[in-house]
């Protein structure tokens, strides 16, 4: 937003030097129109780089919460483990297979994670929403892992 609002900026300034240089002789006009000129080059220079750093902020904001997400059914697959393991050995052996896969898909999570590396603002959307909809679907499982339990 802020970005869009420089872009705005810069290009109205070089329309009102354009407009204001219809006054003046050719070699003012000329001036007047590289000044313009140098003036949006450097907004839009200004504005890619405030791009990369909410960028870059919304990528570190994301890990956060995404590895304290990550922590938080690490802590609840190992509960449930010690749940499990006082149960009736024909049905601890079907708990620990479903533990396992939903585990193994938090570990996946896990190195998907901290394997990112930065490829542009649309591979990190994908990125983003992919990785989302993986930690609904982890939770998902864990929760219904546990509430069929509980039945």
């Amino acid at each position: 937003m802020k970005t869009a609002s420089l872009i705005l900026l810069a290009c109205t300034l070089c329309v009102m030097g354009m407009l204001s240089a219809g006054c003046r002789g050719d070699s003012e006009k000329i001036d007047e129109a590289r000044d313009n000129v140098r003036e949006a080059n450097a907004t839009a220079g200004e504005a890619a780089a405030e791009l990369h750093l909410a960028i870059q902020d919304s990528i570190r904001q994301f890990r956060t919460d995404a590895e304290a997400k990550i922590a938080d059914y690490e802590k609840a697959i190992a509960e449930y483990k010690v749940k499990i393991s006082r149960e009736k050995k024909q049905n601890r052996a079907r708990y620990e297979r479903n533990l396992a896969v939903v585990e193994q898909k938090n570990k996946e999570l896990k190195v998907k994670l901290n394997e990112y590396s930065e490829d542009g603002q649309d591979a990190w959307r994908s990125f983003k929403s992919e990785f989302s909809r993986d930690m609904d679907d982890l939770g998902t499982a864990l929760s219904n892992m546990v509430s069929s339990d509980n039945q």
